[in-house]
Order: structure tokens, then C-alpha cells, then sequence
């Protein structure tokens, strides 16, 4: 092959290669709804902020949005009354819908937690009391590729999910436990069925270095196990009223939700709450009823759903110093 070809060649490479870089830039900024998110100022001290809601106000609200998680590229939002999982990505732009098929034993599927798992993301369904594994592409209706604990033991009252390193670990309010499967969905083991003060019902559960954080608002405590024996590494008490869901700052920090007094603390690795979000420290953001919560590390900032006005809430947060 001539040079001058082989040159020809390598330009014509680098010009489709561009090509379809602008291509998806400009895909990714022309999606709707996107909305502009703020930034910290130069000049404030603050360590929490507001940065922006959407959808925006001249969009309609979801519809009971509870759910909600990152995989580095989309947020998955449940949006529970519409029987579906939204994606947005991280500037609330509209990137499709997952519908949820519904069991056969009810009318319509009910998706209230969401997580994300190598590609696919894990869904619990509180109408028919099940956690199912879709693809996390857009579909309609979506495939379920597993439903957890489908070959036995399967979990009785699903209430919250996560995954990490090949594992779903899935709180059952029926029995005050953590199931665990693999990843193909069959059960592996039980976590916390020994426990001396068995946890109650679970809406958060999140994997940091400490271990497996276990909320359990009816006692007002946050409760870390060891994720392969189920050993209590850690009891966390006194500090939050109703902790529903949690996220994991990594930096040794949790966000951690609580239902009851309209507000995310930040904890550290002590549990001492060392930062707050309310009505306080960010008075034009403040929570209605809120829900999920997912960490973009990326961007430092927090994605809350609040089912009260049907929105994900945005708020930038400070790194530790």
C-alpha cells in the first residue's frame, strides 16, 4: 500500500471518528427537558446547595417518583403510579422509559426501588412483592432476564435493594432480614436472621467500607453487617428519627435521608452528622416528601426524589476537608 493511502486511510479514520463524537455530544445536549444546574460561587462558604429540580416547572411532575440510582452515565428514576422506570441523564434530559411488565397475579407493576448491576438494573416491584432484573435500555415493555429468588426463597416483602460485586442484597420487611442472591438470581445466604434486635422495615441499603448499611427507621438507627457473614460490624443510634434512604459519599461520608423531619444528614464514618440539607441550610430547596436519593460523584451532587411535587431535587455538596 502506498504511503500517501495509508495516509488517506488514517485521515479518513480520524474525520469519522469526530464525526461521531460531535454526533453524540450534540444527541446528549439536545435531549428535552434538560434544565441548567448550579454551581457553588467563588465567593460563598456554603457546603450545600440547591442546584436545580426537574422536571422543570413547565413540564408536568412525575408520578410518584420514589426510586432512584446512577450507573456513571443515566439516572434510573421509578416512577411508581406509572408502572415504569425513567432514564434522564444527569441534566434531567429525557433518555426513555422502561415499562415494567406486571405479574400475572395483578393489573399493573408498582416499581418503588431501583439499582443498578453490571448493564442491567434490579427493580422491586411492591404490587406483586418481587425484585425482577431488566436491561437498563429503554423498553416497552421491558424483558425481565431474573426475578430474585425465583428457584427458592425468594424475598417475602421487598423493600429495598442493592448491588455490589456480583450480589443483590434485598431487605425483606416479612422477616427483618437481608437476602442475598447471585448474580444469576439464585440465594445464597441471610443476613441478620440471628440478630438480637431484629431490624424492622428496611427503605435503604447501601455497600460503603464499613460494610453493609441497613436502615431501620422504626427504631431510628442505621445498622452496618458484615456482607458475607451478616456479623453487626457497627450500630449507628440516636441520630435520625425515621432514616429512609441512604447513599454512600465515598469519601467515608453517607447521605442519609430522614422521612420524618424533611431532611438528608450527612454522616460520617462515626455516624455524627456533620452537614445537613433542609429547609435551614438551603431555604429555597426544601423537601416535600422525599424518597430516593443516588451520589454523582462526578459532579459532587445529590438526586432526591420527591414524590410530594413529582421531582428529582438537585443539590451540589462540598467535599470533605
Amino acid at each position: 500500500m502506498r504511503p500517501r493511502t495509508v495516509v488517506f486511510a488514517m485521515l479518513a479514520v480520524i474525520v469519522l471518528v469526530a464525526v461521531a463524537v460531535t454526533v453524540s455530544i450534540l444527541l446528549q445536549e439536545s435531549r428535552p427537558g434538560q434544565v441548567e444546574l448550579a454551581e457553588f460561587s467563588r465567593d460563598t462558604m456554603a457546603t450545600v446547595m440547591l442546584a436545580g429540580m426537574f422536571p422543570g416547572a413547565e413540564q408536568p411532575p412525575l408520578a410518584n417518583p420514589i426510586g432512584i440510582a446512577w450507573d456513571g452515565e443515566f439516572l434510573y428514576v421509578a416512577e411508581s403510579d406509572a408502572g415504569v422506570v425513567r432514564i434522564f441523564d444527569a441534566e434531567g434530559g429525557d433518555a426513555g422509559v422502561i415499562v415494567i411488565p406486571s405479574a400475572s397475579s395483578v393489573a399493573s407493576a408498582y416499581p418503588s426501588v431501583v439499582a443498578v448491576a453490571d448493564g442491567r438494573i434490579v427493580v422491586v416491584d411492591n404490587a406483586a412483592d418481587r425484585a425482577v432484573v431488566v436491561d437498563a435500555e429503554p423498553a416497552t415493555p421491558a424483558t425481565i432476564t431474573l426475578t430474585l429468588g425465583s428457584s427458592g426463597q425468594a424475598p417475602g416483602q421487598p423493600t429495598a435493594v442493592t448491588y455490589a460485586e456480583g450480589e443483590f442484597f434485598v431487605a425483606d420487611a416479612a422477616d427483618g432480614t437481608v437476602k442475598v442472591y447471585d448474580t444469576g438470581g439464585a440465594y445464597t445466604r441471610v443476613l441478620g436472621a440471628d440478630a438480637k434486635a431484629p431490624m424492622g422495615f428496611s427503605a435503604g441499603l447501601a455497600v460503603t467500607a464499613e460494610g453493609l448499611v441497613v436502615t431501620d427507621p422504626g427504631a431510628g438507627r442505621l445498622i452496618v453487617l458484615d456482607p458475607d457473614s451478616g456479623e453487626r460490624v457497627v450500630l449507628h443510634e440516636g441520630l435520625h428519627m425515621t432514616p429512609r434512604s441512604i447513599a454512600a459519599l465515598g469519601d467515608g461520608r453517607m447521605a442519609v435521608l430522614d422521612a420524618l423531619a424533611l431532611r438528608v444528614a450527612i454522616v460520617d464514618a462515626d455516624g455524627m452528622i456533620v452537614d445537613s440539607i433542609d429547609e435551614v441550610s438551603v431555604p429555597s430547596g426544601g423537601l416535600v416528601s422525599p424518597r430516593g436519593m443516588a451520589w454523582v460523584p462526578e459532579d459532587s451532587r445529590l438526586y432526591i426524589t420527591d414524590a410530594g411535587t413529582g421531582r428529582v431535587m438537585v443539590y451540589g455538596i462540598r467535599e470533605a476537608r
